[in-house]
Order: C-alpha cells, then sequence, then structure tokens
C-alpha cells in the first residue's frame, strides 16, 4: 500500500547504492557554531492530501495522477508498524496515536538508514517536507532531504553555464555579441541603445548578464527562435534586409521589396524569427539570408522565396539543372532522377502549389547529398 501515494509529478526516488538518507531543517541556521540547537524535534504523524494513480481499463497503473479521487489521509510514524496510513491500521494499533514520539533532529540533520523503510517513507511523505507541496495541507515546512550529488551537479552545471555564456561574451565577434544583445532587446529604445555603444561598452554590459543570468543566457543561445531572431538581427546590421519605421515590415534593402508584414501589434522580428521556425518556406528564406551573412554579401535587386529555394538546392546537389531541365536526384549515382521538370515556370510552379510534396523531396535530396559528402 506504501507505493501508492503519488503527487502530480509522480516523485520517484532512486536509493541504489545509497546506505543513507539525509534530512535538514529548514529554518536558517545560525551564525556561530553548532548553528543548530543540539537536539530539534517534529511531529510523528501528518495529515495529507492522498493521490492515487489512475488506473488503465485493464486495471494496471498508469503513474498519473488521479487528482479526481484524492482524498486527505492521516499518516504517522511508529517504530514496528507496517504501514504509515492510520486508517490501515486496527483498532488495537490506534491506540499507538496516544504515545506517539517525536523524531528528533540532532544538530539540525536526521540520518536515516535505507533499511528503515517505514521512517524514510513516513519522512518523505509527511506535509513537513519541503519537496510535498502538491500533499502539502499543514502549512509548515519544518525540513527537506539532502541530495548532495543532485546538488553538487546544478552547481557544477550551472558553472560550466556560467563559463559558456562569458566565453561567448568575450571571445565571439562583436557584430555576434552585438546582435544578441539586440535580440535580448525588448524595446526599439533599447534596440538604439545597443547600436550606439562602443564594442567594450556592449560586451560589459552583456558580460554582467551572463554572470547574473547564465541559464538564461545559454538557454537563449539555444533556442531555436531565438536562434532564428540573432541572425535576423545580423542581417538587418549587414544591411541585407531592413525593417519599416514602425517595425511592422520587413524588405529587401536593395529592392525595398516588402517579404514579410506582422499581424497588427506585433513586431517583425520576433514574428519572422518564430514563423521560419514553423513555416518551411519561411525557413528556407532564413536559410537564405543566413548564406548571405556568411559570405558577406547583399541581396539581389529581385529576390522572391521560390528562387532562393531553388539557387540553394542546385548549390548543395539536391538539384541539378540540365540545359533546361531540373532533375531531382534519386539515392544513387545509378538511380533514376526522382522528378523531372522541363523549364523554370514549371518548377516554380510545382514549387508553389506544393504538388506531389516537391519540397519536402529536395529538401530531402540536399539533406542526402550533405551526408554522402
Amino acid at each position: 500500500m506504501e507505493n501508492e501515494l503519488v503527487s502530480p509529478s509522480i516523485v520517484k526516488y532512486n536509493d541504489i547504492g545509497k546506505s543513507e538518507i539525509m534530512f535538514q531543517l529548514s529554518k536558517q541556521p545560525g551564525k556561530v557554531f553548532p548553528f543548530y540547537p543540539p537536539t530539534e524535534v517534529i511531529p510523528a504523524q501528518s495529515e495529507i492530501l492522498f493521490i492515487p494513480e489512475k488506473l488503465d481499463d485493464k486495471g494496471n497503473k498508469t503513474g498519473e495522477a488521479d487528482m479526481e479521487n484524492a482524498t486527505n489521509r492521516l499518516i504517522a510514524y511508529v517504530p514496528g508498524m507496517r504501514s504509515i496510513f492510520v486508517d490501515e491500521w486496527s483498532d488495537k494499533e490506534k491506540d499507538n496515536l496516544k504515545k506517539l514520539e517525536s523524531i528528533k533532529f540532532t544538530n539540525g540533520f536526521k540520518t536515516v538508514s535505507v533499511r528503515e523503510v517505514t521512517l524514510l517513507f513516513y519522512l518523505r511523505t509527511a506535509g513537513y517536507c519541503k519537496s510535498n507541496d502538491s500533499t502539502r495541507i499543514s502549512p509548515s515546512v519544518l525540513y527537506r532531504e539532502v541530495n548532495y550529488e543532485a546538488e553538487a551537479k546544478k552547481v557544477v552545471d550551472l558553472d560550466n553555464k556560467l563559463i559558456n555564456a562569458q566565453y561567448f561574451v568575450n571571445n565571439n565577434p562583436i557584430d555576434e555579441v552585438r546582435a544578441y544583445a539586440e535580440a535580448l532587446c525588448k524595446t526599439q529604445g533599447e534596440v538604439e541603445e545597443i547600436r550606439s555603444q562602443g564594442e567594450n561598452t556592449v560586451r560589459y554590459k552583456l558580460k554582467d548578464l551572463a554572470r547574473t543570468s547564465p541559464e538564461l543566457f545559454v538557454s537563449g543561445l539555444s533556442d531555436p527562435i531565438m536562434k532564428n531572431k540573432l541572425f535576423i538581427v545580423r542581417a538587418l546590421q549587414k544591411d541585407i534586409i531592413g525593417c519599416d519605421s514602425k517595425d511592422t515590415e520587413m524588405y529587401w534593402t536593395n529592392s525595398n521589396e516588402v517579404f514579410i508584414q506582422a499581424p497588427s501589434g506585433m513586431s517583425v522580428i520576433p514574428y519572422f524569427a518564430e514563423l521560419s521556425s514553423k513555416n518551411e518556406k519561411y525557413g528556407k528564406l532564413l536559410d537564405s539570408i543566413k548564406l548571405m551573412i556568411d559570405n558577406n554579401v547583399k541581396a539581389p535587386e529581385k529576390l522572391d522565396w521560390i528562387s532562393t529555394f531553388i539557387n540553394q538546392a542546385i548549390s548543395e546537389g539536391g538539384l541539378i539543372k540540365s540545359n533546361n531541365w531540373y532533375l531531382v536526384p534519386g539515392e544513387d549515382e545509378d538511380a533514376e532522377p526522382l522528378m523531372k521538370f522541363n523549364g523554370t515556370n514549371k518548377l516554380r510552379a510545382a514549387i508553389e502549389s506544393g504538388k506531389d510534396n516537391i519540397m519536402g523531396m529536395i529538401s530531402l535530396s540536399m539533406k542526402r547529398q550533405s551526408e554522402q559528402a
């Protein structure tokens, strides 16, 4: 019965290889030794919200919390009892509630052998334990379970993120650092301020964010939408693309041709960044902008997403042009082409209409050629 207690997050404990589990009082320790009083006690009984697991059609547990059937239950720890749930005790056993002894913490800590199954289960289940937000009825939080290995891993991970964040700020080219600083801005005024600052000022201010919030900083570098936003900002810096004064339209600087317009009330930069992560057409468009950044070139006078896609597919071998024919190559050199199109207009029409999933076929061919290179 003991392992039926779950929380909505289905907490599971892995005690393999451990001989003891340690608990520490939640109260702030003093500033001088011994920091805690020699002995403090916590109650040996607690009322909790008991949340059973959902069952499937065959009566098997699913590992999901059944909140609809949650009930209040009284638990208590008495040495020698096999269950902590008082409603499972006999009437005679319930007499033990009259002589419950509190559980002692020595110098702020309580160490429990993994063999003391009932005591360990009570300490982890009682509402006084910090981790039981979802099952706690009493507001009193008296102690927490200490996992030094997990806490040490958190510290190491945080240190690594701090190192990575500061390395980016100190060593990446200033246009990338400035672009990331702009991508983090929330208002156009903040963007203009970043653009007016010198290299050392930009690095210094971004380094401060890396130092105070390394997790936020590093997660931004790895977030797909933030990555897209970073490329868009760099393209704006290099004058490949531009935004109108209201920040609602984006256009090619060489032709002033608008290629994307944001919905009312939304900035076009985050809109394009999010759309290009979900929409294949705009994803390919952003890929072409990335190539322009890498090659340090501006957009041609006339550029549309279909031409961009075709040119990129040819350059990466996913599409072969032979005289007036466009061929999507097979999986190997001897295989017949998967598709043929006689003339640019027919290929453009097929891509625009989505006929036979032509974009998907070409994209797979591009990926295949890249893997074989």
